[in-house]
């Protein structure tokens, strides 16, 4: 495993926790990579939110693909965790699974709490420098 070269892949701004479905996507344009780790901050809670439950998922660009799970964070409902307040870290780590150029990396809000609940999600990512392509779904094109 390479550490140098690593990058935090952060989803766009604006996203909340009290709808659910995908909020965001992103893939590998030329180099794929490993993904290492993934995670939610909390930006804005209000005063019920606990219970939230975020998913990863990967899915194939190809038509009909269907998107797997990578990593479900669901967050405790009971203890000094059981209601997310802002600044919090919900991560998962030690995931280590590649995503090719064709396939996107999806975040989602698998259930939504009530109250206000701002988010910002992010992966840990790493380039895998041994394979720069995916040939099958890319075109290279000369002059």
């Amino acid at each position: 495993m390479y550490q140098h070269g690593q990058i935090q892949y952060t989803f766009p701004s604006g996203m909340t926790a009290t709808a659910s479905g995908d909020k965001a996507s992103w893939m590998p344009g030329y180099i794929p990579h490993i993904v290492r780790a993934v995670g939610v901050t909390i930006t804005t809670s209000g005063a019920t939110t606990s219970g939230a439950v975020f998913a990863f998922k990967t899915q194939s660009m190809a038509s009909g693909a269907v998107a797997a799970d990578l990593a479900v964070l669901t967050v405790a409902t009971t203890g000094s965790l059981g209601t997310i307040v802002s600044g919090q870290t919900i991560y998962r780590d030690g995931l280590n699974t590649r995503v090719s150029p064709g396939t996107k990396l999806i975040f989602n809000v698998r259930t939504a709490v009530t109250g206000v609940c701002a988010i910002r999600a992010w992966a840990w990512l790493e380039p895998s420098w041994e394979t720069p392509a995916n040939a099958t779904n890319m075109q290279s094109l000369t002059a």
